[in-house]
């Protein structure tokens, strides 16, 4: 051990225990080529205990600007291949509870002060199923001591760092990418987190579910309800209820209810769902077949609910069973579950459904708001109230906003003696037709050329005390006629 100086040999030095980083802070003089890939690795902020990894997806300026960077993130593969001395082996997430999908990509928010440039030599290999996986050429060890550099003790205790392993746990922040919140009423989220944990206490992986929506029209407004049935040997384990919005219809309602069944299960479990909508059931059947595309998804009413459906049944890697249950067939659980739905309409939980998970890169909007129905017959919807709305607006259909008057009965007599006589509202086959159709408008606006009409606009021709030409006894008005 001693050389011929008495003194300890280089080999069995101990060296400095100042540990020396091989990864790259990013700084305002921190170089960065984006002509080649950027791999990092960082925390999401100051509260997580989990490091992620992927490739930088943040634009040059906004590196140096912004307090946040966006990864593409890439999950590291088990603790049975992956050591401490040992590269990191990584797949591409393909969706996960903490990523939010942009533009078919898992993405990542990272703080910028608490990330690191991974600096190490990255190479593409094949795992035993042929499944492409990049492996970078650093110890975990070397990442984890990187990162508690990066972070103060009294902001976050260093020793709970760890590198985030595809596990099963964190299901609230799946539910929390899928299910949104109205600020002003109490979330249902832990409602379902407490389902889910009950699940996976009994470790149960078949799973029965009685579904069902409720829609109910009012005056002002129209409110969706949801609710289903969890059973297990003919006894109910567990049951949910809340209230949804936007785009009604009872079909949206029984496949929201659908689709926060799934939250609550376990991985890789057998999931069977009791319906007694038909529609649910077979557009279930045929989504993969008839709607793969982007042309026929946008067309499908619903589009977002049914993505992540599927995208969860992904995920969890779940197998979904339909059963059409008969309408009021007096099923007791369907009947319970009808019941479960009917409560949601009091409730204080309102669910709100975001597009975290869609594959595609575009999404239709309307003032902010995602367009969850055929955009066709959407823009003539909305093209229709336009054109109500400019009537309204008209000064000669003011007496419209009488009281009395019942507009909407009104054009549907009109409406209808269109329709005895083989005429649509909008198109007319020919100057007979469209002259009918303004002379029964006429009529409805009070605006046909009775003497009392003349008086007000030709007040120099007409006396004030001319009275019908035929009886001569009473005023020529659109009631005399």
């Amino acid at each position: 051990m001693l050389d011929n100086s008495r003194t300890l040999k280089n080999e069995y030095k101990i060296s400095n225990n100042k540990y020396k980083s091989r990864n790259q802070k990013i700084l305002l003089s921190t170089k960065i080529d984006y002509r080649h890939t950027i791999w990092c690795a960082g925390l999401p902020e100051k509260s997580s205990k989990n490091i992620y990894i992927g490739l930088l997806n943040t634009k040059k300026l906004s590196i140096y600007t912004e307090a946040k960077i966006d990864i593409i993130h890439y999950k590291l593969l088990d603790n049975e291949s992956v050591n401490k001395s040992s590269s990191l082996h990584l797949v591409k997430c393909t969706g996960c509870y903490t990523g939010v999908n942009k533009n078919g990509h898992c993405v990542i928010s990272l703080e910028k002060k608490y990330s690191t440039i991974i600096k190490s030599k990255v190479t593409n290999k094949e795992d035993e199923n042929k499944k492409k996986i990049k492996v970078i050429d650093q110890m975990i060890t070397d990442l984890i001591i990187d990162i508690k550099n990066l972070v103060k003790e009294q902001e976050i205790p260093s020793n709970t760092i760890h590198i985030e392993v595809d596990k099963d746990e964190e299901r609230n922040n799946l539910i929390d990418n899928i299910l949104g919140y109205s600020n002003s009423l109490s979330p249902s989220s832990k409602w379902l987190l407490e389902i889910y944990r009950n699940n996976k206490c009994y470790n149960r992986t078949n799973y029965i579910f009685y579904t069902d929506g409720s829609l109910k029209k009012y005056e002002d407004r129209v409110d969706m309800e949801i609710g289903w049935i969890q059973i297990e040997n003919e006894m109910e384990t567990h049951k949910f209820n809340a209230k949804t919005k936007s785009w009604p219809s009872s079909t949206r309602a029984e496949i929201i209810a659908i689709l926060t069944t799934l939250l609550v299960v376990k991985k890789h479990s057998v999931v069977n769902i009791y319906t007694d909508s038909k529609n649910t059931i077979s557009t279930f059947n045929s989504y993969k077949t008839k709607f793969s595309n982007y042309r026929s998804y946008i067309k499908l009413d619903n589009q977002i609910v049914w993505e992540l459906i599927f995208k969860v049944i992904e995920i969890l890697d779940l197998k979904v069973i339909m059963h059409k249950v008969k309408a009021h067939s007096n099923n007791k659980w369907n009947d319970k579950a009808d019941e479960e739905a009917n409560e949601g309409r009091d409730k204080d939980t309102l669910l709100l459904i975001k597009n975290s998970y869609s594959k595609h890169k575009y999404q239709l909007q309307y003032y902010g708001i995602n367009i969850d129905t055929n955009p066709r017959s959407f823009i003539k919807k909305m093209n229709d109230i336009h054109i109500q709305k400019d009537f309204d607006n008209l000064n000669r259909n003011s007496k419209f906003s009488i009281a009395e008057v019942d507009k909407k009965l009104s054009l549907k007599i009109i409406k209808e003696k269109y329709q005895k006589k083989g005429i649509t509202m909008s198109r007319f086959r020919n100057f007979k037709d469209h002259n009918l159709k303004a002379f029964n408008v006429k009529k409805l606006m009070d605006e046909l050329p009775t003497l009392e009409n003349l008086k007000k606009r030709r007040p120099d021709l007409y006396a004030e005390n001319l009275k019908c030409i035929r009886c001569n006894e009473e005023r020529e008005d659109l009631k005399h006629l």
